[in-house]
């Protein structure tokens, strides 16, 4: 990452199109509270993640970015992919994905707790998320104008969960 510009290209490790909407949304939740879990247990004697607890973690926010990236490409429609939103750039790529974009150097800090995120920003806005998708789904159909909303929301989250994860992979973060 240099000035907050950072690329992040991963293999997807199952075809998101064949993956339903509510199966990858139910996987979201289940890594949500599996991180929250393993925070906890991490953090629980010495208020410090180091060694498998780190890498554990770091797995988990991985996974969790590739499920981001995977909502994100089944919602946008290459056909009108100028009404969605541009930050970050997410594509695929010949081995999986590529997810390009810029976060402020402020925000990518040794302050950042963990902890503190997932309790608190995971949560809150992938519950968020959840029901955003709930309501856009009661008719069995997402509109163009939802799928925008649903994909802003996404993007916010892939965002701070890229963030997440490069903090937690690069050791600037032990808390």
């Amino acid at each position: 990452m240099t000035n907050g510009h950072f690329v992040l290209s991963d293999a997807l490790l199952v075809d998101y199109r064949q993956q339903k909407l509510a199966e990858l949304l139910n996987e979201l939740a289940g890594l949500q509270n599996h991180l929250e879990s393993l925070v906890r247990r991490a953090l629980m004697d010495d208020e410090r993640l180091l060694g498998q607890e780190k890498a554990n973690i770091v797995n988990v926010l991985h996974m969790i970015v590739r499920d981001l990236v995977s909502l994100h490409l089944r919602l946008v429609d290459s056909e009108q992919a100028d009404k969605f939103p541009k930050h970050p750039q997410v594509s695929e790529s010949q081995d999986g994905y590529t997810v390009e974009g810029k976060m402020s150097p402020e925000e990518v800090n040794v302050k950042f707790s963990l902890k503190e995120w997932v309790n608190t920003y995971l949560e809150k806005h992938l519950e968020q998320l959840i029901q955003d998708f709930q309501a856009a789904a009661k008719d069995h159909q997402f509109t163009l104008e939802e799928r925008v909303k649903l994909v802003i929301g996404i993007n916010d989250l892939l965002l701070q969960s890229i963030q997440a994860f490069y903090l937690m992979r690069t050791g600037a973060v032990f808390t």
